[in-house]
């Protein structure tokens, strides 16, 4: 009777210490998972790769938006200045390149082939207001860019305009050696360009839907006595 007693004790110890032993694995398991879950380098966290690891500008894709009417998505590709200057980008970053993506098949594209380029100054442009269809008031037909190239770091004074769809999917250089871009509307049906080129302003018209230059002209202004 009492080595039965015995027996039953240790059996009674090696329950605990088993169930014990159980629930320290248990905690093991469960903290495990949570720190995987929640630590910093998880990889959810990660900044999209858009350049080369060794270029020695700091890129930055910004948040990609909806391009109203259409099934893309849109965003800039920037060099963050920290300061305000007059550009494409309100903040102070300096806008390099232009992403697009195509929703339905998920491809992504490029407006131009590098960011060796400063897109300096944009303008959008939209349907003319219609008092029968103000639906359409706000449809964006085209954008309009100074877009400037860069050697050893330095921005190139002079540059191109180039014209794009709403998704920058398709493009077209309309004007050439441009110091500024002033302004870019709608004025019957055209897209009409004012921009500065060798110390004289020049109006330019073209197609918003083709992407094509319509006509170029100098503007003489005659000089006050």
């Amino acid at each position: 009777m009492r080595a039965a007693k015995v027996f039953r004790t240790i059996w009674r110890i090696n329950a605990i210490v088993i169930l014990l032993a159980a629930v320290a694995l248990l905690v093991a398991i469960l903290s495990v998972a949570a720190g995987s879950m929640f630590r910093s380098d998880a990889v959810p966290d990660a900044q999209p790769a858009v350049a080369a690891p060794d270029q020695k500008e700091q890129l930055h894709l910004r948040p990609l938006q909806a391009v109203e009417g259409t099934t893309v998505l849109r965003g800039d590709l920037v060099v963050e200045t920290g300061k305000i200057s007059y550009s494409s980008s309100s903040d102070g970053g300096q806008t390099r390149n232009i992403l697009t993506i195509d929703i339905p098949t998920g491809k992504a594209t490029w407006l131009f082939p590098t960011h060796g380029q400063v897109v300096e100054t944009t303008y959008r442009l939209e349907l003319e207001q219609d008092e029968k269809k103000p639906q359409d008031e706000k449809k964006p037909l085209a954008d309009v860019f100074l877009v400037k190239a860069l050697h050893d770091g330095k921005q190139e004074p002079h540059g191109r305009i180039v014209m794009t769809d709403p998704t920058a999917r398709r493009s077209a250089v309309v004007a050439e050696h441009v110091t500024s871009l002033d302004s870019a509307s709608m004025i019957n049906g055209a897209a009409t360009i004012v921009c500065q080129r060798g110390g004289r302003y020049v109006v330019i018209t073209a197609d918003p839907l083709a992407l094509v230059k319509l006509t170029e002209r100098e503007v003489s202004i005659p000089q006050l006595r």
